[in-house]
């Protein structure tokens, strides 16, 4: 510890506030459950812990229903407008140039440059 350096440190604290041989991983601690008796269950392993979440977080469906007989439902929303070719313009020149790009991996100056070419393509032809 003498001889550490200020990054050694950092390592020798982490070591110290964990458990031996946990290496700082997160983990779910021991849960405890009343089953369908009423009796408490110790969940310690994860397929025991795997399934006391489970029946936590995804009851079994209600063999009644909720919902008063009767109701009456709210009217329904009108359909949106429909999404205009000048709207997408719009919104792909808004877009920063070099930021990360979308769900589709289309870099944002990709889809520019393609409005830009469509656009002069257009302008040519017609």
């Amino acid at each position: 510890m003498e001889e550490a350096s200020a990054k050694d440190l950092w390592t020798v604290n982490r070591y110290l506030k964990e458990p031996v041989g946990d290496g700082g991983k997160s983990h779910i601690p021991t849960l405890r459950a009343k089953d369908n008796n009423g009796i408490v269950r110790v969940a310690t392993m994860n397929k025991g812990k795997a399934e006391v979440l489970h029946k936590v977080f995804f009851p079994p469906k209600p063999t009644e229903s909720t919902v008063p007989v009767g109701y009456q439902y709210p009217v329904p929303l009108p359909p949106p407008d429909i999404i205009s070719k000048d709207q997408i313009r719009r919104h792909v020149r808004a877009l920063s140039l070099y930021k990360a790009s979308g769900p589709d991996g289309i870099p944002n100056i990709v889809l520019q440059k393609a409005i830009d070419i469509i656009k002069d393509y257009l302008d040519y032809i017609y």
